[in-house]
C-alpha cells in the first residue's frame, strides 16, 4: 500500500502595506484560487499559507467560520 500523497503546489502574492509593532500587516493572495486575505503578523501569515489546502480559506472568507487569527470584527489594511 504504497500510495503517494500528492500535494498541489500552492502560489502567493504577499504584500506587505505596513511594518508595525515590529511585524507586518497586509494581504495575501492565493493565485490558483483567486482568494484574497488580510493577515496583521508573520504568524498570521504563515498560519494562512500553511492552511491554503484545507478548506479553512473558502469558509473564514465567505463568514462559515471564525478564525482565531481573524476575527469577525478586526479591521483590514487599507489600501
Amino acid at each position: 500500500m504504497d500510495e503517494k500523497k500528492t500535494e498541489q503546489k500552492a502560489t502567493f502574492i504577499i504584500k506587505v502595506l505596513y511594518r508595525q509593532n515590529a511585524t507586518w500587516q497586509g494581504t495575501v493572495h492565493w493565485v490558483e484560487k483567486n482568494l484574497d486575505r488580510p493577515f496583521r503578523s508573520e504568524m498570521e501569515l504563515l498560519k494562512l499559507m500553511n492552511s491554503a489546502g484545507d478548506k479553512k480559506w473558502e469558509e473564514i472568507l465567505s463568514g462559515g467560520a471564525e478564525s482565531p487569527a481573524a476575527p469577525e470584527n478586526s479591521a483590514r489594511p487599507k489600501g
